[in-house]
């Protein structure tokens, strides 16, 4: 059961304004400076979520806030608060709604659920409900006070109303609304069905080797004899030979070696690793592959359920730590929360990032979703604009359609490659190579690009009108200096323009698409303007080259046009070497 978001208030570094974290994902990564706080958001994760949430859903009970929760010490006189968020029409949400029905199989009010979970007060119509509930120390922890008198102001069920509701719901009668029916019914939507169990991965870790094993110590000491139980599971638990073959794949990738295999020799005191015919134990490949297969073998033995790691780029280089992320993201079943120093794990797709700062005593949480607020954490972290420059490689198009394309292309020879990841597409505009001569120093300047980033190529659209044509004196410029000893190169059309790699019959059902009738007049031959419409001896009105182009990528565009193949295989094979793939 994965977390939707929770808040850390009064506690260690945070103060008494509520730090809301969410929406969350699979993948979420708290970044910012030494001290910030960081550290202490997995501590809580850690060590009071699960014991907090189970409060909340059981207010009823007999448990209470005690002293093992680090209060903030400026803070510590005053009542305890902590949220619990719930992303509506999300996965836990729809489990809940499942037990509900379970319980009370008809007669769930269905309406009143959800003007419930959309209220103002819990959700301000952002999709997401946070709950908010409060307790002095040795005390039980209930539905904050302020929370009831606001859903009673909002009216959001009338009053005469709750206790129905809540009837419905708990099977009970009597009580009163205050004390009863609305907290009693709300509790019920806190957002558990089980309470997570919540693993921490340290930022100090070492396999033993030798001497006693802690088998439940993800900081490396345990997951010796962890992987000798996947090595050799027994006949009722052969689907562990599958974690343990997928722990050999990643060592391979990290490796690049095709026949590396760990193997746990009998005595169960190291990890082998089996590679360039010989037999070395995991030290001897470096401190790095040590701690990458560490995680990576925690986070593939434990499946649905939470895993904290601190730092994990400790000792990886950049290339590592994306790898392991991307297996973490990839082939393993758990969510992650993970502190780190690193900007490079801004760009996983789908993850959740959050910025961490200390100001004025108190540790803050924002949520990043823009590049300005990614451009203020590299900033916090000390990177300047100079060591931000190098794109892992970076391919120069004419134009905004020429990318939707390429990127079409690449999805289908190379779908491991990721757009803002493992390439960056950027735009020239064709009139520069059109109108200006090999010499103009507009040209120099563009040439000298390259310096900013050797692993740089270039698509150009040759504007040739026939096969006995030739390119102008620019392009050829650009063409040999992009062909000089480096990680790229020049990549001219052979036909007239990048358009003239689509296959005739997919590009006229495209025309046809965006304008009626405007496939059967273009011309699709390699040096035709195949834009073109209207009468086949004069140049008519030209199609919208974007809605074109968005209107083709909607499906996969052919291959086996001119050079197209070649050169796509060409360019997937610079990103692979410019990103170490």
């Amino acid at each position: 059961m994965f977390i939707d978001g929770f808040s850390i208030p009064q506690y260690r570094s945070f103060g008494t304004f509520v730090q809301r974290i969410g929406p969350l994902s699979k993948m979420n990564f708290f970044i910012g400076q030494n001290n910030s706080g960081k550290s202490n958001i997995l501590k809580f994760l850690h060590e009071h979520y699960s014991t907090l949430i189970g409060m909340a859903h059981h207010s009823g009970g007999n448990l209470k806030l005690d002293n093992t929760i680090d209060r903030n010490q400026t803070k510590s006189d005053a009542t305890w608060v902590v949220e619990f968020g719930l992303r509506l029409k999300g996965k836990i949400h729809n489990q809940i709604l499942d037990e509900l029905k379970k319980r009370r199989q008809n007669s769930l009010p269905c309406n009143n659920i959800e003007k419930l979970l959309t209220a103002k007060c819990l959700s301000d119509n952002a999709g997401f409900a946070w709950f908010r509930f409060e307790g002095p120390f040795n005390s039980k922890l209930t539905l904050a006070v302020l929370l009831i008198q606001e859903l009673i102001q909002e009216n959001v069920i009338l009053i005469h109303q709750w206790e129905h509701f809540w009837n419905a719901l708990t099977g009970m009668s009597g009580g009163s609304l205050k004390d009863d029916w609305i907290p009693e019914t709300v509790k019920l939507f806190v957002p558990v069905i089980s309470v997570p169990k919540i693993h921490m991965v340290p930022a100090i870790r070492k396999i033993a080797s030798g001497g006693e094993i802690k088998v439940d110590d993800l900081s490396g000491l345990g997951i010796i004899e962890k992987l000798a139980k996947l090595q050799n599971p027994g006949p009722s638990s052969r689907h562990l030979s599958q974690q343990f073959k997928k722990i050999n794949e990643f060592l391979r990738e990290v490796t690049g070696r095709t026949e590396a295999q760990i193997e746990i020799p009998y005595e169960r005191d190291s990890i082998n690793v089996h590679m360039d015919e010989k037999v070395l134990p995991i030290d001897s490949l470096g401190t790095g592959i040590h701690e990458v297969i560490v995680l990576a073998a925690a986070a593939t033995i434990i499946e649905n359920e939470i895993i904290c790691i601190e730092e994990p780029e400790l000792h990886l280089h950049p290339v590592l730590q994306k790898k392991l992320v991307q297996y973490l993201a990839e082939k393993t079943s758990n969510q992650y929360f993970i502190t780190t120093h690193s900007a490079h794990f801004m760009d996983t797709a789908n993850a959740s990032v959050f910025h961490i700062k200390y100001i004025d005593g108190e540790s803050t949480v924002t949520g990043v979703t823009t590049d300005f607020q990614k451009c203020q954490i590299c900033a916090d972290l000390g990177y300047k604009a100079s060591d931000l420059l190098q794109a892992n490689y970076l391919l120069w198009v004419e134009g905004p359609s020429d990318c939707l394309y390429v990127e079409n292309w690449l999805k289908q020879m190379a779908p491991e490659l990721k757009k803002g990841l493992h390439y960056s597409i950027m735009f020239y505009g064709g009139r520069l190579l059109s109108h200006l001569t090999a010499d103009d120093e507009e040209v120099t300047e563009f040439i000298s690009l390259r310096r900013l980033n050797q692993n740089f190529s270039i698509l150009i659209d040759s504007d040739m009108r026939s096969a006995t044509a030739s390119i102008n004196s620019t392009k050829q410029r650009i063409k040999d200096e992009f062909e000089k000893p480096g990680n790229g190169f020049a990549w001219i059309t052979s036909g007239r323009e990048i358009e003239n790699y689509i296959n005739p019959e997919q590009l006229k059902q495209g025309a046809n698409v965006i304008c009626p009738g405007a496939g059967d007049s273009i011309i699709c031959k390699k040096y035709s303007d195949c834009l073109a419409i209207g009468s086949h001896n004069k140049r008519g009105k030209a199609l919208d080259k974007m809605k074109l182009a968005r209107q083709l990528i909607k499906s996969n565009l052919s291959l086996d046009v001119h050079d197209l193949k070649a050169q796509i295989t060409k360019l997937a094979a610079f990103i692979r070497k410019a990103n170490g793939i």
